[in-house]
């Protein structure tokens, strides 16, 4: 309930609010009342009422002064003010002040009602904003607590009593029978179109179908990782349930991507364990089995327990077309915790005959290294910087003495790559959050902005666009839009004589209570302060 306090000198007018009223069945509390602004003052720093309803004319210290230091102390107090007509100029010097609203006297029950009901009406929906900022702040925080506590998981990093606990406090249920991990990407068919560009609208809305699933399944979890790749921690009360859980999820996968013309998909799945600390033994097989995905042109399901009977024949192929395909592959989606089992796999896919050639070493050095240069041409990066990530071809000559030499040559190489490729994201991420400020700036009095609008707006999914924001810009998303708007009130404080309710609704807060307390909160005085020049 809502907490009122009335102050009013005339003893018959406040018995007759205080009593001729059933404030519980009003859906309010009485909390207090006194017959002065002096002797109301530390009762309401007591009682803390959400509505002062106060006499504008009253002894030792009137409604007006009362109303000052009531809105100094506690901003989010409403007042409504009690006035006679021949009062009616301090009523306005108090709505100026903050007060909420005024009634003339006499006043019937009736009238007072009906004003109390809109003022807590507002009360309630500046609350419930509040809440919503605030439960974006917690979600935000939650989510990046999760996704390190999944990285212990599927590292070994923790006890099961650390990780049961954690699991607990972050609202993630880890006690199972059985448990699996699952891997899945999405990416263009056509990676040449566009190499450094990570995103799409079909992949922004796959992937936003796939959490929707996700979020309404008790037994899996799921947890963004860099390039967009997505993974899933089954849990089930025991295997036959876990297959079951795994079935429906791929098909699920199949379902959403296939819609999708234009884009491939890839899942690496993990085989179940019975313990939670082997957790990461399942993310190991299914990261395995999920870099077979660099030698596809084709959506594929990889299973850690399925031997692959595919084996690359180089009779009659363009092997230099395959090696091209298959880098460019890794080199667009790939990270180095990848790398080493790429590199078996493209090794043994070469043949291993074919490998023992010096001849046919040099083809695939010089064939490699002139793949990866252009690969960095086409990320925009000059002829003369990818000869400074790559070296020349002097460098790929020296590696010819054996097989395990060129490998290392390979494998030095594309790991100058990848740094190149990641120094490149981290300049498309400050380009994609420069964007995102600068649609902040040009709409920040919207009322209705945010994350999930402006990700909309850059194009990716608002877990990622949280995720890289904070990274980027060092506060989240809600931090960041109201210093812009707050910014933008206090110039408009200092440089005009304007309403602060005024200057509220023109920043993006349409309640002039919600903007005086969100100001208060972060400043550390009131709009009226700053603007008198009580600035720290």
């Amino acid at each position: 309930m809502l907490k009122i306090f009335l102050v009013e000198d005339e003893i018959v007018m406040r018995e007759g609010i205080k009593n001729h009223i059933d404030w519980e069945k009003e859906g309010f509390e009485f909390v207090g009342e006194a017959s002065d602004g002096e002797l109301a003052f530390p009762m309401i720093q007591n009682k803390k009422p959400d509505i002062l309803i106060t006499d504008i004319k009253m002894p030792f210290m009137d409604g007006l002064e009362l109303s000052r230091l009531v809105k100094k102390e506690n901003p989010d107090i409403k007042i409504v003010i009690l006035s006679g007509f021949d009062e009616f100029q301090f009523a306005k010097q108090a709505i100026e002040v903050g007060v909420t609203d005024y009634i003339l006297k006499p006043v019937t029950s009736a009238q007072l009602l009906e004003k109390l009901h809109r003022i807590a009406d507002g009360i309630l929906e500046e609350k419930k904003r509040g809440t919503e900022s605030d439960f974006i702040d917690h979600e935000e925080s939650l989510h990046s607590e999760q996704r390190r506590l999944f990285r212990k998981l599927v590292e070994g990093r923790a006890s099961m009593s650390d990780i049961l606990e954690q699991g607990q406090r972050l609202k993630m249920d880890l006690i199972a029978e059985s448990y699996e991990i699952v891997l899945f990407q999405m990416r263009p068919k056509h990676m040449e179109q566009d190499l450094v560009e990570m995103y799409s609208e079909q992949m922004v809305r796959a992937y936003g179908e796939i959490r929707e699933y996700v979020d309404d399944q008790d037994d899996i979890q799921m947890y963004e990782q860099l390039g967009e790749v997505l993974a899933f921690l089954l849990l089930s009360k025991s295997r036959d349930q876990i297959e079951s859980l795994q079935e429906s999820l791929l098909n699920k996968i199949k379902q959403i991507c296939e819609k999708n013309q234009d884009m491939l998909y890839f899942v690496g799945v993990g085989n179940p364990k019975n313990h939670i600390r082997e957790i990461w033994y399942s993310y190991e097989q299914a990261s395995s089995v999920f870099s077979h995905r660099f030698m596809e042109t084709n959506s594929c399901v990889y299973y850690f327990n399925q031997e692959r009977e595919d084996e690359i024949d180089l009779s009659g192929m363009d092997v230099g077309k395959l090696d091209r395909r298959v880098l460019k592959n890794f080199l667009s989606t790939g990270d180095k915790n990848e790398l080493d089992s790429f590199l078996n796999e493209y090794f043994q896919s070469l043949g291993e005959a074919n490998l023992k050639s010096t001849f046919f070493r040099q083809y695939i050095v010089t064939d490699v290294y002139f793949t990866v240069v252009s690969l960095l041409e086409d990320m925009y990066a000059s002829k003369e910087q990818a000869v400074e990530i790559c070296g020349t071809m002097k460098d790929g000559a020296k590696s010819l003495g054996n097989l395990d030499e060129t490998r290392e040559y390979v494998r030095k190489l594309l790991t100058r790559v990848i740094d190149a490729r990641e120094r490149m994201a981290r300049q498309k991420y400050g380009h994609m959050i420069q964007e995102a400020k600068e649609y902040i700036l040009a709409n920040y009095n919207d009322e209705e902005m945010s994350l999930n609008k402006v990700a909309a707006y850059v194009n990716v999914s608002p877990n990622h666009f949280s995720t890289v924001f904070r990274q980027e810009a060092g506060v989240n998303f809600i931090e960041y839009l109201t210093e812009v708007r707050l910014e933008h009130a206090k110039e408009m404080l200092r440089s005009t004589s304007r309403k602060t309710s005024e200057i509220g609704y023109e920043v993006g807060y349409k309640d002039p209570h919600y903007f005086s307390s969100l100001f208060k909160k972060v400043e550390g005085m009131t709009p009226k302060e700053y603007r008198g020049g009580r600035v720290g």
